[in-house]
């Protein structure tokens, strides 16, 4: 089967977008902490606009590795960190890009103080898709390029770099 994970994901995370998604972060205990936030794509970035004291926030001291889910069945892994303030001038184009693509956002936390950017590198995705009635899930690895394709409760896959 010939599908190819990235074009697939990036066709669905558009820039200049809004998305919703579900960021997964470890809390200091080591339990999953799952919030809802908005994000755009910038690149091979995911990027949102945050309080730097939301427990999400404060989670990444404890590991930068995070997950976001998609209600169109992709899943995004990576590293988070943040870059600092949404008003701060070091972030100018990233402030831009969520005003633009945000206003209402933008428009109820741009004189919040605390306000960050948390940016999501990302370095995997898996898609769930229906083909043809079976399922399959594929999986990409964004630094080595390597591609899995496997229906669902089957031995078969392809692999695709």
């Amino acid at each position: 089967m010939n599908f190819d994970v990235a074009e697939y994901v990036f066709g669905l995370l558009k820039e200049g977008s809004e998305h919703i998604g579900f960021l997964s972060t470890v809390d200091y205990e080591g339990n999953p902490d799952v919030v809802a936030l908005s994000f755009f794509r910038h690149e091979q970035t995911l990027v949102c606009g945050t309080d730097k004291m939301f427990n999400h926030s404060r989670n990444l001291e404890n590991s930068d590795k995070v997950s976001v889910a998609f209600f169109s069945g992709v899943t995004i892994s990576g590293k988070a960190e943040i870059t600092g303030s949404v008003i701060s001038d070091e972030n100018k184009s990233l402030r831009d890009e969520y005003r633009n693509v945000m206003p209402r956002n933008w428009e109820n936390y741009k004189d919040v103080n605390g306000q960050i950017f948390l940016c999501i590198k990302i370095e995997s995705a898996k898609v769930w898709r229906y083909i043809s009635s079976i399922p399959y899930q594929a999986k990409c690895d964004f630094i080595t390029g390597k591609q899995t394709v496997s229906q669902y409760n089957s031995s078969e896959s392809t692999e695709k770099s």
